[in-house]
């Protein structure tokens, strides 16, 4: 039987905005614009409006220009300086820079332009109503599994100590039996802006 929480749980969210960018042609995804915002900006914002405890962003390439653009948030920054190693990386780097009293944490990613803060909201409380064994992902309307992705503090330890490009996949795989999926908006939970071309795309006039 899950807990009850008066109020939201104590849930932190980590946003990943370390990586190269690799296939963007020499831009910086983070640092390109939508509705004269960086998108890194504009992720943030959406965390730090949802009702998380906490929001810590980790950095890694580009760095000091990332984090001109959010710095005047007054977010928690971590930088992982091993962001070449890949994803899971910086995930363990993180999590291992939550407070004490997180009981769960989301793992997002910075280039994902149409999550809200009603998007982790909504994650929040299935967390509260399916409780802390659970691992609630993100999922599209049409049942895609994407992100983000919210992680008990059972798990903590499993993600502290990842270390590879393949990000929380395996910690998934492990736990497949444990997974609720959570419909987001359309196909938000999977939209993400990797190339020129995904870019091009997003900004088409509708």
């Amino acid at each position: 039987m899950a807990p009850e929480y008066s109020t939201p749980p104590n849930i932190a969210i980590v946003l990943l905005a370390a990586g190269a960018s690799s296939r963007m042609r020499g831009q910086d995804k983070l640092l390109r614009q939508i509705n004269d915002q960086a998108l890194i900006l504009r992720a943030t914002s959406a965390a730090l409006a949802s009702h998380a405890a906490q929001v810590v962003v980790v950095l890694g390439k580009n760095a000091h220009l990332r984090r001109a653009e959010i710095a005047p948030l007054g977010v928690k920054i971590v930088e992982n300086k091993a962001w070449s190693d890949g994803m899971g990386r910086s995930i363990a780097h993180g999590v291992r820079a939550l407070d004490s009293l997180a009981l769960g944490v989301v793992i997002a990613l910075a280039d994902m332009p149409d999550i809200r803060a009603q998007d982790y909201d909504r994650l929040i409380a299935a967390f509260k109503n399916h409780g802390p064994e659970k691992i609630i992902r993100a999922m599209t309307q049409d049942s895609q599994p994407g992100h983000p992705v919210l992680f008990g503090r059972r798990y903590f330890g499993s993600l502290a100590q990842l270390s590879t490009d393949t990000g929380a996949r395996e910690v998934l795989r492990q736990n497949a039996g444990k997974v609720i999926n959570v419909a987001l908006d359309g196909g938000r939970a999977r939209t993400d802006l990797d190339t020129p071309d995904d870019w091009d795309k997003y900004q088409a006039p509708a």
